[in-house]
């Protein structure tokens, strides 16, 4: 059947009756009227006349008779009246459905992060992208990179930020940036002298830890082992900023990645350059079986505009953000 100029393809949908001419059928059930219904619909006389002479001939038979200047339904119409009805409000059920749907889904958005992306990348991010989303309702649930790729992998969340890599079936990495290790120490320190810090330079140097379940501590170990030299740990713990503050109070020196330090540095702490280079790489996680919603990728989108502006000029050197 060919559309006429008055349809479009979502009138038609690829079924045998326009909804178009479903519709002018229905308006001339309750009104009687071509006038009428023509008001109903908002188009001409002359386009619901034309509508209803195309619909009686897809089905064959006359569907209405002129008697004192009304249309009488015949009793074909009758019949065909009750799908008809059955299937224009099936069809608004629909698209309510669909309108539901988006809805919720730019208006509601669930992440999991680590604490360090938190505090360094999602928090400084976050009001900006609320005040362009005044409607936005978000999950957001801090925890570590183990139970944040469970999250995601099992639709529990729909984004996840963390430490990469990351080797789970069900969540897809992409990585948003890659910073290098500092080292983290007191301003008035003995190491703030030199231009680059490396392990040799910190042997007898209480060091603060991350604690064994993250592999970055596990990384710096190995690094240390090869070097030949023993880490002196005086502390351990499962955040940047308790290790800073550590720092700030004279308990040790300890490394961060470059785009973390910056958020946990104090008036107390200076940063130097670490060698050899330890690369960190963060990123994105999303379901393997499942693609993101509008507003997550939109989120998305936004983190990555921002990120370029989160780097101060003086670690530039130092992070590699990835388009």
């Amino acid at each position: 059947m060919a559309m006429t100029s008055s349809e479009t393809p979502e009138d038609t949908g690829g079924t045998q009756f326009s909804l178009r001419r479903l519709r002018a059928f229905r308006a001339l059930l309750e009104t009687g009227k071509v006038t009428s219904a023509a008001r109903v619909l908002g188009v001409s006389q002359p386009a619901v006349s034309r509508m209803l002479a195309q619909l009686e001939d897809e089905v064959g038979v006359r569907l209405f008779a002129r008697r004192k200047g009304r249309l009488i339904p015949t009793p074909e119409a009758q019949v065909l009246a009750r799908d008809v009805d059955k299937t224009l409000t099936d069809f608004e059920r629909l698209r309510r459905t669909a309108r539901g749907i988006r809805d919720r889904d730019e208006a509601r958005l669930r992440l999991a992060v680590t604490p360090l992306l938190y505090q360094c990348i999602v928090l400084p991010s976050m009001e900006a992208f609320v005040a362009d989303n005044p409607d936005l309702s978000v999950t957001l649930e801090v925890t570590t990179t183990d139970t944040i790729v469970e999250r995601v992998a099992t639709g529990q969340t729909e984004l996840g930020l963390a430490s990469l890599p990351v080797t789970h079936p069900g969540a897809e990495a992409v990585t948003l940036f890659r910073a290098d290790s500092v080292c983290i120490l007191p301003r008035d320190h003995r190491l703030a002298a030199l231009d680059v810090v490396r392990p040799q330079d910190l042997v007898d140097e209480p060091f603060i830890a991350t604690t064994r379940r993250y592999p970055s501590r596990h990384r710096i170990d190995d690094l240390f082992r090869r070097a030949g030299v023993p880490l002196r740990v005086r502390a351990e713990t499962s955040t940047a900023g308790v290790a800073c503050d550590l720092v700030a109070h004279g308990f040790g020196v300890t490394l961060l990645n470059a785009m973390t330090a910056t958020a946990f540095l104090g008036p107390k702490l200076t940063t130097r350059p670490f060698a050899p280079r330890l690369s960190h790489e963060f990123g994105f996680l999303f379901r393997t079986d499942q693609a993101p919603s509008a507003i997550t990728r939109r989120f998305v989108d936004h983190l990555k505009g921002a990120m370029a502006d989160r780097v101060p000029p003086h670690i530039a050197a130092l992070v590699e953000i990835l388009p």
